[in-house]
């Protein structure tokens, strides 16, 4: 009759874990601040020009497995109200420490009374691949300069929520072609706001 009775309790209990903990979190976030590119042409002497020092960008984070992450990014530099570098690819972030899965509810209104609330940071590390194109126009003395290849991208981040549904985020990447017509490096250091779809 006790082990009955016990294998009942265990089974409501992870039934009630199960309901309360979210199994999936898309996010949507928008970031800007330093951004610099560096373009190089195809030619042998291909024209050199940097563009920057402002930038920003989008993405869409999905839950994978635990601590990880899948991604789509979209990443651009702007000099004054232009842009003509941009980086769009996908990857894999990882959580090192705590996943912002072990926050997360289902009924928001027993948050409190399991503890699942969160306040403080969470950071991550990741990477990305995909496509990045470069189009600078020429300017007075200065020749264009037109790349486009694919590229590797390495990231560090840190997330700190502010409600169940929304947070701020600081990221890092330094992204740079690996093949393609010219060569484009990017770097950037971003700041702005996650929200849970």
């Amino acid at each position: 009759m006790k082990c009955k009775s016990l294998i009942l309790i265990s089974i409501c209990l992870l039934s009630t874990r199960w309901v309360l903990a979210r199994t999936d979190i898309s996010r949507f976030s928008g970031l800007a601040g330093f951004a610099m590119s560096a373009s190089k042409s195809a030619e042998e002497a291909g024209t050199l020009r940097n563009e920057g020092p402002l930038g920003f960008a989008f993405s869409i984070d999905h839950s994978w497995r635990g601590p990880y992450f899948l991604f789509a990014e979209h990443m651009r530099s702007m000099s004054g109200a232009s842009t003509a570098v941009g980086l769009t690819g996908a990857g894999i972030k990882y959580y090192p420490w705590v996943s912002p899965l072990h926050f997360k509810a289902r009924n928001a209104d027993k948050i409190e009374s399991v503890s699942l609330f969160f306040s403080g940071y969470s950071f991550y590390m990741g990477g990305s691949f995909g496509f990045a194109q470069s189009s600078i126009l020429s300017s007075g003395d200065k020749l264009a300069s037109l790349a486009a290849g694919l590229y590797v991208n390495a990231k560090a981040g840190v997330d700190y929520p502010m409600s169940q549904i929304w947070g701020l985020r600081g990221e890092f990447n330094y992204a740079m072609t690996i093949v393609g017509s010219g060569a484009i490096q990017h770097l950037n250091l971003f700041g702005g706001v996650f929200f849970d779809l």
